[in-house]
């Protein structure tokens, strides 16, 4: 799964209006997430646009830049346009895999611009304990303390992960469950319409240290739910505080060219799926 958290940024990169006046100055970002042992996808070169129009991904997307990624061995990848899925760029060798701790270029070529990064990759990790295939809270409404704890090895690199929780399924709930039904899965009341995240399937979360307890609140509905733990490089790290900020800050920018901003970062990472039962009365 590509982190993608794109749209708060954009929101207030794409509203270059200078103090007092209606003139808009059109800039480039640049947003390139790897993973280890993933192939390169979705790698999005877009332009900002005015603040009166819609917001449109597709609209913002730059389509004919020229994209290369090296790596430190010599291999050199060419990207290009992915004309179905319309996310953005994807390496021409499907086969290529993203490698641990390899030191990766990226030139972006555009009209008469260059643009350029570098990201170190990190190292794998794995799983020490899981969480259970099955999980309830609260099974005892006298005792709401329930937790239920996590731990992964320690790469010994940037010690700070990203852990992204997400519903996989929002809309079925008893297909999951032994024998079958056909009741639907429901929001978790702990969070309110009003909430700005409230569509949001995915929830963001950092951790200092390499274990811990689940935090209930992060789960927005019943069902079937991915845990992803991030172990990501300086340039992804920077580029996060963002998303927790909310507005776009050019110190945290890891790409350098005329007019342009942006990331190129890496991580690795390991994944689990969980199902979190309702509580029945």
């Amino acid at each position: 799964m590509k982190l993608t958290i794109t749209i708060i940024i954009l929101l207030s990169l794409f509203s270059c209006v200078e103090d007092n006046e209606n003139t808009f100055k059109e800039e480039y970002i640049l947003e390139a997430f790897m993973i280890v042992g993933d192939p390169i996808t979705n790698i999005r070169f877009m332009k900002t646009i005015p603040i009166l129009d819609s917001f449109s991904l597709e609209r913002a997307l730059i389509k004919d830049a020229e994209i290369y990624i090296y790596d430190e061995n010599g291999d050199t990848i060419k990207l290009e346009y992915n004309l179905e899925s319309k996310l953005g760029y994807d390496a021409v060798n499907k086969s290529y895999l993203v490698k641990e701790m390899t030191k990766y270029d990226i030139r972006v070529i555009y009209k008469e611009d260059t643009i350029k990064s570098f990201t170190t990759t990190p190292k794998s990790f794995n799983w020490v304990e899981k969480a259970p295939d099955t999980l309830q809270y609260p099974i005892d409404l006298n005792n709401v303390e329930d937790q239920v704890k996590v731990k992964w090895e320690n790469p010994g690199s940037f010690n700070f992960y990203h852990i992204v929780t997400r519903c996989i399924d929002t809309l079925e709930y008893g297909k999951y469950l032994n024998p079958q039904t056909e009741e639907l899965n429901s929001r978790i009341l702990l969070w309110r319409d009003e909430d700005f995240f409230f569509r949001n399937t995915t929830n963001h979360g950092l951790s200092p240290t390499n274990e811990g307890s689940i935090i209930w609140t992060t789960f927005k509905w019943y069902g079937m739910q991915e845990v992803t733990i991030y172990n990501p490089d300086y340039n992804w790290f920077r580029w996060l505080g963002q998303y927790f900020q909310s507005e776009y800050n050019d110190i945290l920018s890891s790409v350098e060219g005329k007019n342009v901003r942006g990331v190129f970062a890496s991580a690795t990472a390991i994944r689990d799926t969980s199902f979190l039962k309702k509580y029945k009365k």
